[in-house]
């Protein structure tokens, strides 16, 4: 909640501080680079963060996304050029996309169904209470202090969002909640083995029944199984042919989702 919090604190409450800052750097030329920097980078930073997640897990990028976030902070409040403050603005943004990742991968990784919802809202209240609050709480610093007081403001609570995020992610990885490797790994060969049978009409079971689905079982991580669970449409395990008629010109089709891109692994069919 405190990630949250500090990124839309930055990207929304420096609306109102903007003006005074290309006054006192005279940069009136980039004055809109100020924000779309900012929003853009962001968009980069997500992504980035999402490939790292399924590679790496969430320890990694959240300290590497955390440490530009915190560089960008102090950069933008030591410019003395607009030019530097524009680079500034983008370090933070890189940071803010890949923490927001992260912080709504953790919500699918390490809570149950059941919980997702309450937390989700949770998070969207540690976002709007700073979009409405944040503007004024910036323009008060900034006239009472100095703008660059905008940017410092949050660095104290950056160690402190560390503190208690890091342990967590890295449980979350240890535990095999996120498979290092495994979804774009073993996880991919396993998951083209089950296509390639429900590719066919009647969908046959692989030979050795069920021996070999356990020893299949057997060697997967926890990922992996909830990757191909279900593996298929049941008559998969039943040996019988499914309710739609291999005369039929829809086919079943698989949709994957990795844990990067803010789902549960997993695979579905769906008919086309």
């Amino acid at each position: 909640m405190i990630v949250i919090t500090i990124v839309a604190f930055e990207g929304l409450a420096l609306t109102t501080v903007t003006p005074v800052i290309a006054d006192a750097l005279g940069g009136l030329s980039l004055y809109v680079w100020i924000s779309s920097t900012y929003l853009l980078a962001q968009l980069v930073g997500s992504v980035w963060a999402g490939r790292e997640i399924d590679r790496r897990g969430l320890a990694m990028p959240f300290a590497v996304s955390h440490s530009l976030f915190g560089a960008g902070l102090v950069v933008a409040a030591a410019a003395q050029r607009m030019e530097v403050l524009v680079v500034g603005r983008a370090l933070q943004g890189l940071g803010a996309g890949a923490l927001a990742n992260c912080t709504y991968t953790s919500v699918n990784l390490g809570y149950a169904d059941a919980l997702r919802p309450r937390m989700f809202a949770a998070i969207s209240a540690a976002y709007i209470v700073p979009a409405i609050a944040g503007p004024y709480a910036a323009a008060l610093l900034a006239e009472r202090l100095t703008w660059r007081s905008v940017f410092l403001v949050l660095l104290p609570l950056l160690p402190v969002a560390a503190l208690l995020a890091l342990p967590a992610y890295r449980r979350l990885t240890a535990g095999g909640n996120v498979a290092n490797g495994g979804a774009t790994g073993r996880g991919r060969r396993h998951a083209a083995r089950w296509r390639r049978y429900t590719s066919r009409s009647s969908w046959p079971l692989p030979r050795g029944g069920g021996r070999g689905a356990l020893r299949l079982a057997a060697t997967q991580s926890p990922a992996e199984r909830h990757l191909l669970n279900p593996p298929g449409p049941a008559c998969v395990t039943r040996r019988a042919r499914c309710s739609q008629p291999p005369s039929s010109p829809r086919r079943p089709t698989w949709y994957w989702r990795s844990p990067g891109s803010q789902g549960t692994p997993k695979a579905q069919p769906d008919w086309l």
